[in-house]
C-alpha cells in the first residue's frame, strides 16, 4: 500500500456562513463511505466561537471518531499522520485564517480548501468576500442555506460566479449537501 500525505480539509468564510455545518457534513459522508484503509480524525481549531469545542467533540463521540482540541499555534507541533483525513474547524480572524491557509498549503498536505458563501447574501458583498479571501488560489464554493433562497436565486449566484470564474461544487441546506458533492 502506497503511504499517502495527510489529507485536509477546511472550510473558510465568514462568522455564521456554516463553516462548521458543512464540515461536518463532509466529514459524516466520508465516515459513511467505511473504507477502513482511511483514518478520520476532526479537529476543533476554534478558540473563537463559544461552545464550538464541545459541539465539535459530541459530533465525533456520535460518529465515533478520534477529537482533537488545538489552538492555532500548537497545529505546528500536531504530529499529522499518512493515510488520515483531517477534517479543521478553525473559526478565527481573517488573518489568522491566511496563516493556517498558508501552513497547510504546502507539499506535505493533500490540501482541500472550501470557501462557504451563504447563498442569501447579496452578490456585490460576495465579490467583497472573495476578495477578502483572494489569498485561496481557485477557491473551491460551496453555497450554504440554499433552501432559504429560490432557485432563481441560485442560478443567479452561479452564473455571476462562473463571471467570476470561480467554481461551485455544491450546495449545503439544513438536511444535506446537494449537487453529489465529491471528496477527492
Amino acid at each position: 500500500m502506497k503511504t499517502l500525505k495527510p489529507t485536509i480539509y477546511m472550510i473558510y468564510g465568514q462568522y455564521g456562513s456554516g463553516k462548521t455545518n458543512a464540515l461536518f457534513k463532509l466529514c459524516y459522508q466520508k465516515y459513511k463511505e467505511n473504507n477502513p484503509e482511511e483514518k478520520l480524525v476532526l479537529i476543533s481549531a476554534n478558540y473563537c466561537t463559544l461552545g464550538q469545542n464541545y459541539i465539535c467533540e459530541k459530533f465525533c463521540e456520535i460518529i465515533k471518531i478520534p477529537f482533537v482540541s488545538r489552538l492555532k499555534e500548537k497545529l505546528e507541533e500536531y504530529s499529522f499522520e499518512p493515510n488520515t483525513i483531517y477534517f479543521i474547524d478553525f473559526g478565527s480572524s481573517l488573518n489568522d485564517q491566511k496563516y493556517i491557509y498558508d501552513f497547510f498549503n504546502s507539499d506535505k498536505f493533500n490540501f482541500n480548501p472550501i470557501l462557504t458563501i451563504p447563498a442569501f447574501m447579496e452578490l456585490s458583498v460576495a465579490e467583497s468576500l472573495l476578495s477578502q479571501f483572494n489569498f485561496i488560489i481557485s477557491p473551491q464554493v460551496l453555497l450554504t442555506f440554499c433552501d432559504y433562497v429560490s432557485k432563481a436565486r441560485i442560478n443567479d449566484f452561479e452564473d455571476y460566479l462562473k463571471k467570476l470564474n470561480t467554481k461551485i461544487i455544491g450546495f449545503n441546506n439544513s438536511s444535506y449537501l446537494t449537487r453529489g458533492f465529491i471528496l477527492k
